[in-house]
């Protein structure tokens, strides 16, 4: 069974280890991380003996305790737990998931100390013991239900504890890179955090120009998924992969959005969002998305032809995930919101490497651009009033320290 950190574990606080304990290697970033985490952690699991007092060395100390446990499951000793390993400790892979919250196939020191103390809070708040937080269940222990949907990763109006232990460690993740504490973040934030903005765009799913809490988690649970699906670790899937793991290909090229072959994590994300959002449409289930769900969802009828692109009357999942990843990524284009694509806002968005938006069905404005379109073209047949694209557009979007190729530059080497 998957550990847990009970009444018995907690009870360790402040205890002195021997010298085979001492030995314990858990990193000091882990370690600094999991005490500032614990601060927050509730007062059953960190003052068993219920004094009210609880000093930075317990803090301490069942982080000790727990990197003991961790070196008991890894048994190769290289820092990490494989499934395999954890099978061998718990007799099933049952919990594995949950804990391997990057979906990377392993389970880190963080990992492992982190999930201990969520799974204790996902127990504290399954009030019935049927190992399911129901929305009632939530409210009970968080005061309302906000976010409870959006932890509801697979829309079955429950949260599973894989679910809770997705969200409780995106939560923590989205706190660490909200450097002003305003409940989004900002591209700035994001490259701030990570050196760049790669898939700041995908987690955007509304396209407003900021992360919110719904998104980001989301956007976690995807990434996890897409890390799991991707069993070669060379940042996209194939065909293969894929096939792999659905069975067949059925959906694979409605994802490609860009058509090269392979699925990138911008696209499995924008793919994955719009794949739960086709569920909670389809209300009663039957794969299709009718007039009378659509209504029953927006309150009108409005965009439901622009999805239903053979014009059957009804929505299916091929439908849905093309028309929805095609609208997002029109949003990261249209910049200014404005319902079209300008020339400057055409090449900043492949300067981001997003696929270009393509004409045709898709709701929202109708776009017409030349593939073959450049700068100079671009501003020689613009009419009064378009915005101009100049060289010097280029090294603001595409090649920071100059174009080499000057006044000749055609924006066909535009860094990716």
């Amino acid at each position: 069974m998957a550990a847990t950190v009970d009444k018995h574990a907690a009870g360790h606080l402040g205890h002195k280890y021997d010298g085979e304990h001492a030995k314990v290697k858990a990193t000091t970033a882990a370690k600094a991380k999991m005490i500032a985490f614990l601060q927050n952690a509730s007062m059953d699991t960190l003052d068993p003996d219920g004094d009210g007092v609880i000093t930075l060395g317990d803090w301490s100390d069942l982080f000790d305790k727990m990197m003991v446990d961790f070196d008991e499951v890894d048994t190769n000793k290289d820092g990490k737990i494989s499934q395999q390993e954890w099978i061998e400790k718990y007799g099933t892979a049952e919990g594995f998931a949950a804990y391997d919250v990057n979906g990377d196939g392993n389970v880190s020191k963080e990992e492992f100390a982190m999930g201990q103390v969520d799974a204790q809070h996902f127990t504290e708040g399954d009030a019935d013991h049927d190992g399911k937080l129901s929305r009632e269940e939530w409210v009970a222990k968080m005061g309302d239900d906000q976010m409870f949907d959006a932890y509801d990763l697979d829309g079955d109006g429950v949260i599973s504890p894989d679910e809770w232990m997705m969200g409780e460690a995106a939560q923590r993740a989205f706190q660490d890179i909200d450097a002003d504490h305003d409940g989004k973040l900002t591209r700035t934030e994001w490259t701030m955090k990570y050196g760049n903005d790669n898939n700041f765009d995908a987690y955007d799913l509304d396209g407003d120009g900021v992360v919110s809490p719904e998104e980001f988690l989301a956007g976690q649970q995807a990434k996890k998924s897409f890390n799991q699906a991707d069993t070669d670790h060379d940042g996209k899937i194939s065909r293969e992969e894929w096939i792999a793991k659905y069975g067949d290909d059925s959906m694979f090229d409605v994802y490609d959005l860009d058509g090269d072959g392979i699925i990138d994590a911008d696209e499995w994300i924008a793919g994955q969002a719009a794949e739960k959002q086709f569920k909670k449409l389809d209300a009663d289930g039957d794969g299709k998305i009718s007039r009378e769900e659509w209504f029953a969802m927006y309150g009108s009828y409005d965009g439901f032809d622009a999805y239903d692109l053979d014009g059957n009357g009804v929505i299916d999942a091929h439908e849905f995930v093309r028309t929805s990843e095609e609208q997002m990524n029109f949003r990261r284009f249209d910049t200014d919101r404005d319902g079209k694509i300008s020339t400057a806002e055409k090449y900043r968005g492949i300067g981001h490497d997003h696929p270009m938006p393509t004409g045709g069905r898709i709701a929202g404005p109708q776009i017409s651009l030349g593939a073959q379109e450049t700068p100079r073209t671009a501003t020689r047949n613009r009419k009064e009033g378009d915005l101009r694209l100049s060289i010097r557009d280029c090294v603001r979007f595409n090649t920071p320290g100059g174009c080499p190729n000057g006044d000749e530059c055609q924006f066909d080497h535009v860094k990716r």
